[in-house]
């Protein structure tokens, strides 16, 4: 349910009681989905147990993808469990072609594969979370209480460790040298850093007596 002040996201259609927000070719019971019996993907009972509360809080995000070349699951057989393990009766499928075998166990592996490959900046993460902490329940992000808590507690030592945020670009930690003022008869004049690969020169003053005549006035 959206929070007062905000639209409520609308669905291209519903799977029994769940909204169905992603693309998809049709709305099928459970039982005439049919996982792939070479599945090399395995899925622990945690993680079926966190996509289900996911689904059944979200809505489906994503449909499970079926091949037409052999009738089986190429992509999404934990979204599967996870709508058996929710108590579910549908969801949204999307059909693809294959021209061959080896084309579809290519996507059927690579699906989990890939995902395994991308690492993860936990600064910027533990950030995210803080930002959404208290909008909405965080284990819809796929991680437990446990999780967020270790995460968290790392970063607050880190920062209490440095005095500032790995991921503020504008704070170092360290301290900036500012420019040097120099004292002057006539008042305070600030020198110049000099540029790299240049000598510094040291700032001229004059008094009134020696200050040099205006080259474009005559002198009396």
């Amino acid at each position: 349910m959206a929070k007062p002040g905000i639209k409520e996201a609308e669905p291209r259609a519903k799977a029994g009681d769940i909204p169905v927000y992603c693309s998809h070719d049709e709305i099928l019971p459970l039982e005439k989905i049919v996982p792939n019996p070479k599945n090399p993907n395995k899925h622990s009972v945690s993680q079926i147990g966190l996509l289900a509360k996911v689904i059944k809080a979200q809505g489906w995000r994503k449909p499970i993808v079926v091949s037409t070349r052999s009738g089986f699951i190429v992509s999404g057989h934990g979204r599967l469990k996870a709508a058996y393990e929710g108590g579910l009766d549908f969801a949204p499928v999307e059909y693809q072609n294959y021209s061959t075998e080896a084309d579809e166990y290519a996507d059927l592996i690579a699906d989990n594969r890939l995902a395994e490959l991308s690492e993860i900046n936990e600064d910027e993460l533990t950030s995210l979370l803080r930002e959404m902490e208290g909008n909405i329940d965080l284990e819809l992000t796929g991680y437990e209480e446990a999780e967020f808590e270790k995460l968290l507690s790392a970063f607050e030592s880190e920062a209490e460790t440095t005095g500032h945020y790995e991921d503020n670009p504008f704070d170092s930690g360290e301290h900036q040298e500012q420019p040097q003022s120099t004292p002057t008869e006539t008042g305070t004049t600030t020198q110049a850093e000099p540029q790299y690969g240049q000598e510094q020169e040291s700032p001229t003053t004059y008094t009134s007596e020696e200050e040099p005549d205006h080259p474009l006035i005559p002198s009396n």
